[in-house]
């Protein structure tokens, strides 16, 4: 530009002085040339010129304009370390900049620097950072602002009312919206249609379509008058909540009125009446409104009513006759089409539909290609899904970006192998956090984050396995992963704990198909059952089942489940099991609030499986979390399950470690939170823990080892009883059966034959073990009995042990009472010593007297 001022002033239009210099600048950023006018801030110098502040701002502007708000920040620092005099003008140039690039903060930053220079804000000032934090989805920060108007003398005006309401609705804020629109209304704050569509905007997805009529109504008796975008935003509240007869009357009322319904009023009248199932009503719209049927906005919407009200023909002939009008199918119609050949298993067509898009360029998402996949799965098996899925891979992948070269930082993860990988979320984190985290981590040092994407998420309580593709949502990494979930070809494996009703014996499985519909509610998601919301279908395995301590009632359990998940709808397993009467354990959304006591809510992702480029199996588990074992070997020592045999793949590991359950025991040990009778017996066989390990399993052997040297007495029994009863030194530690025969002879109390004849069964020929399987059922029979019936029970045993036995003689067993507790003698000679074992009707636990003689018996035994 230099060089072509001496040209210009031979021709006698060069400019001579600053204003005609600041006129030129202007001119040159009309032209875009922006680059060209900062230039000419430099040739001042050389015509002994000074800018001044108008100089100034007419540079931000042009800077603005060029949307290169990196250099209006830094014109803006560069002209206040030079001590020029910047004025309010100058300021608003440069947060401008600033909101066309999205940077709130840098906004707010100038904002701050204002009161240095003497700069009062306006409200253009405010407005300009308010409207930047909108675009960042700062709503929090945009309401401060807007607060801090009047303080600093500053009045809001209608442009700064909408931005702040704009931001709120953003974030979807609905109820801070709506008292903020009051609050502004109350004060005679001028309002216009711009911050009542905005408000309107806040309840997409609230559920609250009421409060959106309502809404309109306030607009009229502004006298604002019918305002198309704002009747158009009411109708996609109306929409998400199924609403299909107020969407209806709404575009009633703008057909009356003189603005006339757009095809967006008619594609949220589309949508309502699908989320309503009411495709007839769809396809009479579509008949009556000729022009509609070559849109494909509204034509697709159809489709949707008639895919989901599975009239697939219906939606297929709406696809033909848009063909026919010769509209370029977009996604989304294309997305309508081939969900409506899942509904008619037409997995023809909807390959068929997925090359066609291939063909035109338009490339297939996740869900395109997952929906296509899974009419496949639903046709012909899981084997040809994934098959189809794979000869996708090469032209699919073709046409979206491919996984990045970037360097990886390798990071503790279940699964690795990029662009794949599987990480373990822990409780208490937000999904989108935890991957924010993740992000920066995977990245090298002094490189911006990773791009990752899921196409799942755990809920803020739930911990577990989450799958993670690297690259852009749009990349083919994340994509391949997508179309797996939409084709149900991942299994995903929960574990929870519930309480409720027993829910049936081990291994029993069950399945919950309820429709769930979400409503957004303040800041939080709601889910509920609901005929209008989606379907939502959900498997279960019973593992293991525990008594509820008092103050319980009796027909209280605490149940271990195993669940899959057959669709992924927003809180699905917590609202489907509290749907039949079993709230998962801590779930202080849908659960008991006073309920079993858990430090966080027992749901955990154990395990996900899915596919890689190539079609391996990525498979990852994660163990349970610490606290979450811990309560398990807690139900189960409190309860005398075994730890090698019950849940141990719940663990990781073919049976539970015994460091692992030693540190468990020992941590419940110093909060003195193990069982009493669990405590005891610790304590008794402090000096032989070999003992211990035959009643408890050898995993508890360790924990003994560690325990010595520790007092215990305060924990020991008293000294006349721990006396009479040792820990037993011959109980089968295969307790897994004896939970099974005790299991049945409680509830065949009165037929210890039949139940005897199916543990005998289900040991062999080792009657020695099958007669202390039946003294440990009497063991549980007790509880629900009186002594005389166990008594009678008692003597039913020697009858068939007479006729089955080889020895024709009995052994002796009769019942009596000793210190508050039940005893069996037993002696299968009368010449053997005398055994005796204690019954405890609170705590059940198997124990035997020392060996004695039938003299050296306790006093009170029978």
């Amino acid at each position: 530009m230099a060089a072509a001022i001496p040209t210009m002033q031979r021709r006698g239009d060069a400019p001579t002085g600053l204003r005609d210099w600041n006129l030129l600048i202007r001119s040159r950023g009309r032209e875009r040339a922006w680059t060209e006018a900062l230039g000419m801030l430099d040739d001042l110098p050389a015509q002994r010129l000074e800018p001044d502040k108008s100089t100034c701002s007419i540079l931000l502007r042009v800077c603005s304009e060029a949307s290169r708000w990196q250099a209006s920040i830094q014109l803006l620092s560069e002209w206040a370390d030079s001590h020029r005099e910047l004025d309010v003008v100058c300021f608003n140039a440069a947060v401008i900049a600033c909101k066309c690039g999205s940077q709130w903060q840098s906004a707010l930053n100038a904002l701050a620097s204002m009161p240095e220079y003497r700069a009062a804000a306006d409200a253009v000032t405010y407005a300009s950072v308010i409207s930047a934090c909108e675009k960042a989805c700062q709503w929090e920060v945009a309401l401060c602002l807007f607060s801090d108007m009047p303080g600093h003398r500053v009045r809001p005006d209608a442009v700064a009312c909408s931005g702040a309401l704009r931001a709120i609705a953003e974030g979807r804020q609905w109820a801070t919206a709506f008292g903020l629109l009051w609050e502004l209304i109350s004060y005679m704050v001028e309002v216009n249609t711009f911050a009542f569509s905005s408000t309107l905007k806040s309840l997409e997805g609230s559920g609250h379509w009421d409060l959106a009529l309502h809404t309109l109504e306030e607009m009229e008796q502004w006298s604002l008058g019918k305002d198309l975008v704002s009747y158009n935003t009411a109708m996609t509240a109306c929409e998400t909540s199924g609403q299909w007869q107020a969407a209806l009357a709404l575009v009633q009322a703008l057909v009356n009125s003189s603005v006339a319904p757009d095809k967006f009023s008619y594609g949220a009248l589309l949508r309502a009446s699908a989320a309503g199932l009411q495709w007839q009503l769809s396809c009479a719209l579509l008949a009556e409104e000729r022009s509609l049927r070559s849109d494909n906005y509204c034509c697709s919407a159809a489709m949707v009513a008639c895919a989901e009200c599975e009239e697939w023909s219906s939606a297929l002939a709406l696809l033909t006759e848009l063909r026919r009008s010769g509209a370029s199918l977009d996604k989304v119609s294309y997305s309508a089409a081939i969900g409506a050949c899942g509904r008619g298993s037409l997995w023809r067509l909807a390959v068929s539909l997925v090359a066609s898009m291939m063909r035109r360029k338009l490339t297939p998402d996740g869900v395109h290609v997952g929906d296509a996949v899974s009419c496949v799965r639903q046709a012909r098996g899981e084997d040809a899904a994934l098959d189809y899925l794979l000869t996708l891979r090469r032209p699919w992948g073709a046409l979206l970006d491919m996984p990045s070269s970037r360097a990886v930082v390798k990071v503790p993860s279940l699964v690795w192998e990029p662009p794949f990988l599987a990480v373990l979320k822990p409780a208490g984190t937000a999904t989108e956090e935890f991957l924010r985290r993740l992000a920066v981590e995977l990245a090298p040092p002094a490189t911006p984050p990773m791009s990752i994407a899921t196409p799942s998420r755990l809920d803020h309580p739930t911990s577990g396995v989450l799958p993670v593709a690297l690259g852009t949502g749009g990349s083919f990494a994340p994509n391949w992963l997508i179309s797996q979930f939409a084709a149900r070809l991942v299994k995903k494996e929960y574990v929870c704990l519930c309480e409720g009703p027993e829910l049936g014996e081990v291994g029993e499985v069950g399945s919950i198909s309820t429709p769930l519909l979400t409503e957004e509610v303040g800041k939080a998601l709601v889910t509920r059952v609901s005929p209008e919301g989606r379907e939502a279908r959900t498997l279960y395995e019973v593992v293991d089942s525990y008594p509820l301590p008092p103050p319980a009632s009796a027909d209280q359990r605490l149940t271990l489940l195993k669940i899959r998940l057959l669709t992924g709808r927003t809180h699905q397993i917590r609202v489907h099991l509290a749907s039949i009467g079993q709230p998962l354990v801590g779930d202080r959304t849908y659960g008991n609030r006073q309920g079993f006591p858990c430090a966080r809510m027992f749901l955990h992702c154990r395990k996900v499986s899915f596919r890689n480029f190539e079609g391996k199996v990525l498979e990852a588990v994660a163990q349970l979390p610490h606290e979450l074992q811990e309560l398990l070997v807690y139900q189960m020592i409190g309860n005398y399950g075994a730890l090698s045999m019950t849940c141990s793949e719940l663990f990781g590991h073919d049976a539970v470690p015994p460091e692992q359950a030693s540190s468990c025991l020992i941590s419940m040990l110093d909060r003195r939170e193990l069982p009493p009778m669990l405590m005891d017996a610790m304590a008794s066989a402090m000096e032989d823990p070999d003992q211990l390990s035959a009643i408890f399993g050898p995993v508890l052997n360790q924990v003994c080892q560690r325990l010595k040297g520790r007092n215990l007495v305060d924990q020991k029994l008293e000294v006349g009883k721990r006396k009479a009863f040792q820990p037993c030194d011959d109980v089968d530690p295969s307790l897994k059966l004896v939970r099974s025969a005790s299991a049945n002879l409680a509830k065949q109390t009165g037929r210890p034959r039949a139940v005897a004849r199916a543990a005998l069964d289900a040991l062999g020929e080792d009657r020695d073990q099958a007669c202390r399987l039946l003294l440990s059922g009497l063991a549980l029979a007790v509880l629900d009995s009186e002594p005389c019936e166990v008594e009678l029970l008692a003597k039913g045993i020697p009858a068939w042990l007479k006729d089955e036995a080889d020895d024709p003689s009995p052994p002796i067993l009769s019942v009596g009472a000793f210190d508050g507790c039940f005893l069996l003698r037993v002696q299968k000679h009368r010449q053997e010593p005398l055994r005796l074992f204690a019954l405890e009707p609170v705590d059940v636990c198997l124990l035997s007297a020392k060996t004695v003689t039938v003299d050296e018996a306790p006093r009170g035994s029978v």
